[in-house]
C-alpha cells in the first residue's frame, strides 16, 4: 500500500498535456515504438479488432485507458495499476495509432491519460481525465 501511495503522490506531480508539439525525431520514435508494439504478439496495447469485439458485448463492464508510450503519467499509471493487481481487464488504447486517435476523439478526449468505465448494470459511464483521479477511482473499485 505504501508503494502505491508513493506512486500516487508522484502522479500528482506529473501529467501529460493534450497539445504537446513533438520534434521530428520524437515523431519517428513514436512511430517506431508503435510499429514495434503492433508487430509484438503480446502487445500492451489493445487492437481495433479486440476493441470492436469487446464493445459488441453490452453485458460486460468496459475499462479503457487512452495513453501513449511517451507519456510519463501514463506509464506511472500503468505501473500503479499492476502493483494493486486490479482484477478487471483494462484495455489500453494507444493514441499514437490511427484507431487510437479516432477512438480518443470519439470519447471527447483532450489530454491523456483518459479513462472511462462503462457499467451495463447501472447504465453509467465514468470518464476521468486526471491521472491521480484515475488511480484513486481504480483503487476504490478494485
Amino acid at each position: 500500500m505504501k508503494i502505491f501511495l508513493s506512486i500516487l503522490s508522484i502522479l500528482f506531480l506529473s501529467s501529460c498535456g493534450g497539445n504537446i508539439e513533438l520534434s521530428t525525431a520524437e515523431k519517428l520514435t513514436v512511430r517506431n515504438l508503435t510499429a514495434e508494439f503492433a508487430s509484438n504478439k503480446k502487445s500492451k496495447w489493445a487492437t481495433k479488432k479486440e476493441m470492436v469485439k469487446e464493445f459488441q458485448d453490452e453485458t460486460k463492464e468496459k475499462w479503457v485507458i487512452f495513453a501513449a508510450d511517451w507519456c510519463k503519467a501514463c506509464n506511472f499509471l500503468r505501473k500503479a495499476i499492476s502493483q494493486i493487481e486490479f482484477p478487471h481487464k483494462i484495455y489500453w488504447v494507444n493514441v499514437d495509432e490511427d484507431f487510437g486517435q479516432w477512438a480518443f476523439k470519439q470519447a471527447g478526449g483532450k489530454s491523456i491519460p483518459l479513462f472511462f468505465h462503462a457499467n451495463p448494470k447501472t447504465k453509467e459511464v465514468m470518464v476521468i481525465e486526471k491521472t491521480e483521479k484515475i488511480a484513486m477511482y481504480l483503487l476504490l473499485n478494485k
